[in-house]
């Protein structure tokens, strides 16, 4: 008796895949998905490479705001209030 596959693609992929050709859709090749996507991917990829960047900058802001007031409670020039 040959023992069952439990790997991803032949529990759920292959079969989905097997499904959908039976409903009639066939395969793209990666050339024909990224000229039907019209650059879309490209696009997202920018802005969410232009989040990242300003949120690096606003955590690096913010790092060396902590170190400042960091030095400024260890030098007593500012105190907690508690």
């Amino acid at each position: 008796m040959e023992t069952p596959s439990f790997k991803e693609d032949h529990i759920s992929q292959i079969p989905a895949i097997q499904l959908l050709q039976r409903l009639g859709y066939s395969y793209l090749t990666q050339e024909e998905a990224l000229s039907l996507r019209g650059g879309k991917t490209t696009q997202i990829l920018q802005v969410a490479d232009k989040e990242i960047n300003l949120l690096k900058a606003k955590a690096a802001k913010l790092r060396e705001q902590k170190k400042g007031l960091t030095q400024q409670l260890l030098t007593g020039k500012k105190r907690l209030k508690l």
